[in-house]
């Protein structure tokens, strides 16, 4: 009986690199031979290799690997025997897949398309560049025949080699190049939390066209898109987030979500496709209602409305629509609450409690706290961070916020000794890593996690109206006002992009005042008749 593998838990994030379409040229084939030639500047395992598929006379599929030779004239040539399977397959049905794959580099390459002999001169001229043995090899070599024993195949070698001593060994007939003319180039480059980069050419039929978009014309290679997205463009609209907006990954998930909830919502109401249009407003306006109804906040409702409103700039943009329909349509107004503060006096009792300083995990969830509180953060910036953008020696933190803006965060001197404790430890556990903070299997933590790390240590706080992490920022914000701190560094230092929003926290500050004042002696003093003034 075999044996069953679970294999469900080995996973690991991609994260050295990106792939923007500011960095697509028009032809794909420069940008293919580009990925090749840094496969081999970084000496990767067998650069060159690529995986050729064909199909059998039956429709069914065929892989291998042979090692490619040459990117001549917009076609990728490899070498081989025409008489093995391969060479069969590709005579009967000329349809050719080619992926190129590097572990190291965290790429991949697709590509579709047709294939065909190269001339006998062409062949000629290669076969005559090998080194000695390998042109006896394909001479004697039955590709894809079975042979009685190795021992057979190499006294073959032994006599074809004595043959040609001191002579020019000839290219056998049944023995070339293979060219391969793309239809369709896909480029994959691997990110964090499978959120790749992939971006797909097809050959236009006809002229060359100099569009954008999801249509955007690359030479004679045009973006593809499947023909199901085409109707409300939901995705070229994520791709172009992605990579012209250049959103965060969250930004893009949270937009994706709204999308497709507003899109369910009015493909049920109309009975099919939704194709978006100028005459949207009421299909909005019934989603934003039916939203709250189901008692969803006005802060939601007004965060959907602004992934719509960006959905529908960007088809104005695109020229899919001629008019925005929902350009004036204002959100429902939110109450918001004041930010919620841990008194000093909480927040040191918070932090007091010692610690095993051998104990990988509790030395960082303390140094997590720590760093909410001392720099204000929020908790996807902390979680976010590089290993390289934390200097103990100038103290400071480069810090990529929300709009994927950086900014400058300085720390004092006793968190710059905790950050290299945690270092060190980190290291004797995980050996060097890429990301500041790290779980269990030294990969990047999750905001998630920083939110549970937090949760967990204000859940002794009594009190409080919140326990995330956003209420360590919060706090951070009202203890530098208290302070004297200058509103507009504040607004900085805590990333905003207006300072009204900085400014909720001067009403955090007030509230605080007014609890200290109310411990005056006259505070509760109330006035007799004779003590008013009328005038």
């Amino acid at each position: 009986m075999s044996k069953d593998l679970h294999l469900e838990n080995i996973r690991r994030e991609y994260s050295s690199r990106s792939l923007s379409r500011k960095d697509l040229p028009k032809d794909p084939i420069d940008l293919a031979s580009s990925w090749i030639d840094q496969a081999i500047a970084a000496q990767v395992n067998e650069p060159t290799a690529v995986i050729v598929g064909t199909a059998t006379p039956e429709g069914h599929p065929s892989m291998r690997t042979v090692l490619l030779k040459e990117v001549l004239e917009g076609k990728f040539v490899f070498y081989s025997n025409y008489d093995s399977r391969k060479g069969r397959q590709i005579t009967a049905n000329p349809h050719v897949a080619l992926t190129f794959l590097w572990h190291e580099l965290e790429r991949q390459i697709h590509v579709e398309g047709t294939i065909k002999h190269l001339s006998p001169e062409e062949s000629d001229a290669y076969f005559a560049m090998r080194p000695y043995k390998s042109r006896v090899g394909a001479r004697i070599s039955p590709q894809s025949q079975p042979i009685p024993s190795r021992e057979y195949i190499m006294m073959r070698f032994a006599a074809e080699s004595l043959r040609f001593v001191g002579r020019e060994v000839p290219r056998p007939d049944n023995w070339g190049g293979f060219a391969v003319t793309p239809s369709r180039i896909e480029f994959w480059q691997g990110r964090d939390s499978r959120l790749h980069d992939r971006f797909l050419y097809e050959l236009e039929k006809g002229p060359a066209r100099a569009r954008r978009a999801d249509a955007a014309g690359y030479g004679a290679l045009s973006l593809e898109r499947p023909m199901s997205e085409r109707s409300n463009y939901l995705q070229t609209f994520l791709d172009y987030l992605s990579y012209e907006a250049d959103a965060s990954p969250l930004t893009v998930s949270t937009y994706q979500a709204d999308l497709q909830s507003y899109l369910a919502y009015v493909e049920e109401r109309l009975g099919e496709a939704f194709v978006p249009s100028e005459g949207d407003l009421d299909l909005v306006r019934g989603w934003l209602s039916h939203k709250m109804d189901q008692g969803v906040k006005a802060s939601t409702i007004g965060r959907c409305l602004t992934s719509l409103k960006s959905y529908y700039r960007y088809l104005l943009k695109t020229e899919r629509i001629k008019t925005n329909p929902i350009q004036a349509l204002r959100p429902p107004k939110a109450a918001k609450p004041l930010p919620v503060y841990v008194p000093t006096e909480e927040m040191d009792q918070m932090l007091s409690p010692e610690i095993d300083e051998h104990d990988w995990r509790a030395v960082r969830d303390r140094l997590i706290l720590v760093m909410l509180y001392e720099c204000g953060l929020r908790r996807s910036e902390l979680a976010g961070l590089k290993d390289q953008a934390v200097d103990t020696q100038a103290r400071q933190l480069k810090v990529l916020g929300k709009g994927r803006k950086e900014r400058i965060v300085p720390f004092g001197e006793g968190l710059a000794s905790s950050i290299e404790a945690w270092r060190h430890l980190r290291t004797s556990v995980f050996g060097l890593t890429e990301s500041f903070l790290v779980n269990t299997e030294g990969k990047a933590m999750t905001p998630e996690a920083v939110y549970a790390v937090a949760h967990e240590a204000l859940s002794a706080v009594p009190n409080l109206a919140r326990r995330g992490a956003h209420v360590l920022r919060h706090t951070f914000a009202t203890d530098m006002l208290n302070s004297g701190a200058d509103l507009m560094l504040l607004k900085e230092l805590l990333g905003h992009n207006s300072v009204s929003t900085t400014v909720r926290y001067t009403h955090t500050s007030f509230e605080q005042l007014k609890k200290l004042y109310a411990a005056h002696p006259r505070a509760a003093h109330t006035p007799r008749a004779e003590d008013t003034d009328d005038n």
